[in-house]
């Protein structure tokens, strides 16, 4: 009919729509991931796996999997910190760290991630050269949906679930997290287990 020719989508705009849906779905589907997720660890219902894990190795084996750009990274590890933990959690936790860095930071600005030990505990630090985060929001940064900047987080993507994951991983390894300003006038995210995690 002359209604449906009129509006008939070229291949170029067909192929647009496609790419959007699945652009969509890729996000419901990671949401319902992040969400099944947390509320299986909240309910102690997810299965935890403790192992020794090294953890500067897991952190170069996240970024290398994930395809990191590692000229933007600096890493200070210690490479004989061996904790039990879960690997699989574990490396989620850096991914979503990671990845939060990576999208706040300032153009060109530099990631570092951070592994020591002070025979007491075990600290991860994860940096970026960002804008930091408002110190009235840097306890709610881990709720879920939160965002510090609404229109900023929608034009990069992600679920608003990431920090809240992150929060629930290093409770169930007895661990802490907290939001800390940086030198270099963005935001670090620091983890500290016990020694004997």
């Amino acid at each position: 009919c002359e209604y449906a020719k009129k509006y008939e989508e070229t291949p170029e705009e067909r192929a647009e729509t496609i790419d959007m849906i699945y652009r969509q779905a890729v996000k419901m589907s990671d949401l319902i991931s992040e969400l099944l997720s947390i509320t299986r660890l909240d309910q102690g219902t997810e299965s935890v796996k403790f192992a020794p894990v090294n953890f500067a190795d897991l952190i170069h084996k996240t970024c290398e999997e994930n395809g990191y750009d590692l000229t933007r990274f600096h890493f200070a590890l210690d490479d004989t910190i061996v904790l039990q933990l879960d690997m699989s959690l574990m490396g989620r936790l850096i991914q979503n760290l990671v990845e939060n860095a990576i999208k706040y930071n300032n153009p060109g600005g530099k990631v570092q991630v951070t592994v020591c030990s002070d025979k007491e505990q075990i600290c991860i630090q994860v940096m970026d050269n960002g804008s930091g985060i408002p110190a009235d929001m840097k306890e709610r940064v881990f709720e879920p949906f939160f965002r510090v900047d609404k229109s900023r987080s929608r034009a990069l993507g992600g679920v608003g679930l990431g920090l809240a994951l992150v929060r629930e991983i290093v409770r169930v390894h007895d661990g802490a997290i907290r939001v800390l300003d940086n030198s270099n006038g963005g935001t670090t995210f620091e983890i500290l287990f016990p020694e004997t995690v």
